[in-house]
């Protein structure tokens, strides 16, 4: 059977993406804010992780990648007790250790070590003592280890299990009832070459807590997924901000300033007003807003609209939230801006008045929106989701300098398109943990990064890029082993996204004069062998001042720091991980065609514009305080002018094409295996 048209490969694609954890070394965050909020999440000290570990009869028993599963978690302990960071709160607790079967074998549980951060020592003696023994009473040990952890702040649970609970009670229940603390308390559990059945019941407790599940055969295997739930655990998924409380009336706007700030969005259903001051006359305001898709969400549509004190726009927005038909929680930012090309032009490129009799003025007359000293940012649903209501986001805000007079006639034309460079991923990438947000991605060089994706999880980096300069990424993905094929399922979809310095996200409309035969095909895992490798990316415009006056190149408009975010959909079985490498590269003479601005004490005009409040490796720091707080593959037109009608009736098309692909594409499967 052929494959499908491209057109219905590229609708899939289109429907499905997700999120992404790397395994690797736990990366060095940066200390918190002098001004940070109290009960902000911004190092490992602020997070408490509790492992809890079987030490039923079974574990005795060969692990599928050799030597006993007892054998294979004492390596992988071992390992990841010493790669913590310093600061980390770890403790471990134990079940089926101490009574063999009986009475009491289903209370069975001790807290071998509480959590605290001097007690390394403590941890590699409880791991080389660790010995198989009794029963699995899983919900019981997850009952005291929540106890363990208390009950305020972040805190996680990651069980390593090898078979099923043997006692009451329901261990899917327990962490359920965990987990309805919200995004303070999640359970991560990996699965130790376990049969079916028992990675059923084991999926079942990390869904049930807000976690995520992994498959492990070996000591390798098992080394690696503790590597992943202790990074996560201590770099949880935040937004980054003062926290502030956006009114219903504009009347009542809080003012902000440069910075960011983290709000949530009014139960209601409301549009939220804020009041900007600007630092001088004559800079360009930027304001975004940018949140997680919501869970389940189908259909949904943000709006953000820049006005002066008498209610006149200076611009708009609006951005669609992407399908989630898979259970993705992609990052959703929409933006806007006060700047407007004929307040960047000199007297002499003015156009003279349309009245020839009209007596010129001196002075040309003042513009609001340019000049004006307020400005008010307001956040509305264009089309409501009940799924964002009381959901957090982040608002940033900053300003550019004005050009100096004459500037901007002398600069380059904006962006009408760019060419692909070839790119070959490096043949030894380097390892590196990203952030799962905007707020805690690692800054990079150019170069290639190997990851694994698990379905349902956001992976993000950051990379500076100068005037004159493309970014291009790239996603590799596999070669996929036949058990990571058949994990995958129908319609798979994986993604890369950018995100420049203000949060405007990559416009698909720009042109590639010789855009790769791959670019616009979808992994969809359809047919037999068709997909084994994958490859997928993404482009920005050659970054020139003027591109903020064309749609398709606007995102190219700033120099700083762009977000590469990659995506997969949820529906990947097992807990089991897919390999890809990043490549992310920038061409072109850093600094050409960088414009001239006027000097405005405390506005940023270097490629450091736009960085994480986190500090990585060769990167830069923002501002800001941190708050802790709890972001599928088509990015719809972010514009003023798209109408809410429209991304209703596009959202529900896509999602009829996907079913009805679906639907054929199993028809298919089964007449090819009958």
């Amino acid at each position: 059977m052929s494959p499908l048209p491209r057109f219905v490969r590229t609708a899939l694609s289109l429907t499905a993406s997700s999120t992404v954890l790397v395994a690797g070394p736990a990366w060095v965050v940066a200390p918190a804010a002098a001004d940070e909020t109290p009960g902000a999440t911004d190092g490992a000290a602020d997070q408490r992780m509790q492992l809890v570990l079987d030490s039923s009869g079974s574990m005795a028993e060969p692990a599928r990648g050799g030597g006993t599963k007892i054998d294979a978690a004492r390596t992988a302990l071992d390992h990841v007790v010493d790669t913590l960071p310093a600061d980390a709160t770890v403790g471990m607790r134990v079940y089926g250790a101490t009574v063999d079967s009986g009475r009491g074998a289903c209370t069975d549980s001790q807290e071998v070590v509480a959590p605290g951060t001097d007690n390394r020592d403590q941890l590699r003696a409880a791991v080389d003592a660790y010995e198989p023994l009794g029963e699995t009473p899983i919900g019981y040990a997850l009952e005291q280890a929540a106890v363990d952890l208390g009950s305020e702040g972040k805190r996680t649970i990651v069980l390593v299990s090898d078979g099923e609970s043997t006692c009451a009670p329901d261990p899917c229940k327990i962490a359920r009832g965990l987990a309805k603390d919200g995004i303070d308390m999640r359970v991560d559990v990996v699965g130790l070459s376990v049969d079916r059945r028992t990675r059923k019941q084991l999926r079942c407790i990390a869904d049930a807590g807000n976690g995520s599940y992994y498959d492990a055969d070996g000591a390798a295997d098992l080394t690696k997924r503790l590597e992943v739930t202790s990074t996560r655990a201590f770099r949880p998924f935040r937004f980054t901000g003062t926290p502030v409380d956006g009114a219903t009336e504009a009347i009542d706007a809080p003012t902000v300033t440069g910075g960011r700030y983290v709000d949530t969005f009014d139960p209601a259903g409301e549009m939220l007003h804020y009041r900007i001051e600007r630092t001088q006359p004559g800079t360009t305001v930027y304001v975004s807003a940018t949140t997680r898709s919501p869970d389940g969400a189908l259909v949904a549509s943000l709006g953000l609209d820049l006005s002066d004190e008498e209610g006149n726009r200076c611009g708009s927005s609006s951005r669609s939230i992407k399908t989630n038909l898979f259970g993705a929680r992609p990052l959703v930012s929409v933006s806007t801006s006060s700047w407007e090309e004929a307040r960047e032009q000199t007297p002499s490129t003015q156009e003279t008045p349309s009245d020839p009799t009209a007596t010129p003025s001196a002075t040309p007359s003042a513009d609001p929106c340019a000049d004006g000293s307020v400005l008010y940012a307001s956040l509305k649903r264009l089309v409501a989701s009940d799924d964002l209501d009381g959901e957090p986001f982040e608002l940033l805000v900053s300003e550019e300098p004005p050009l100096v007079e004459g500037a901007y006639d002398d600069l380059p034309p904006a962006t009408e398109s760019v060419r692909w460079t070839a790119i070959e991923p490096e043949e030894a990438p380097s390892s590196v943990v990203p952030g799962d947000s905007l707020s805690n991605a690692p800054v990079v060089e150019p170069g290639s990064y190997a990851g694994e994706v698990l379905g349902g999880e956001t992976q993000v980096f950051a990379i500076p890029v100068d005037w004159g300069q493309q970014l291009q990424a790239q996603l590799d993905l596999g070669p996929l082993t036949e058990r990571q094929w058949d994990a995958t399922g129908i319609a798979s979809g994986i993604s890369v996204d950018v995100f420049d310095p203000d949060r405007t996200p990559t416009i698909s409309t720009l042109r590639i004069e010789n855009e790769p035969e791959w670019w616009r095909d979808g992994f969809t895992q359809l047919f037999g062998e068709e997909v084994k490798t994958y490859r997928t990316g993404a482009t920005t415009p050659v970054v020139r001042y003027r591109n903020r006056a064309e749609f398709s190149a606007r995102d190219g408009a700033r120099a700083g720091v762009r977000y590469v975010e990659v995506n997969m959909s949820t529906n990947v079985d097992d807990g089991v991980t897919i390999p890809y490498t990043l490549t992310l590269q920038t061409y072109g003479t850093a600094g050409d065609g960088a414009p001239e601005y006027a000097e405005v004490d405390g506005l940023d005009t270097s490629t450091g514009v736009g960085a994480p409040p986190t500090t990585g490796a060769g990167g830069t720091s923002d501002d800001g305080a941190d708050s802790g707080s709890d972001g599928d593959a088509a990015a719809a037109s972010d514009g003023s002018t798209v109408p809410s009608w429209l991304v209703v009736a596009l959202g529900v098309v896509v999602a009829l094409l996907l079913a009805a692909v679906v639907a054929v594409v199993v028809l298919a499967r089964r007449a090819s295996r009958s």
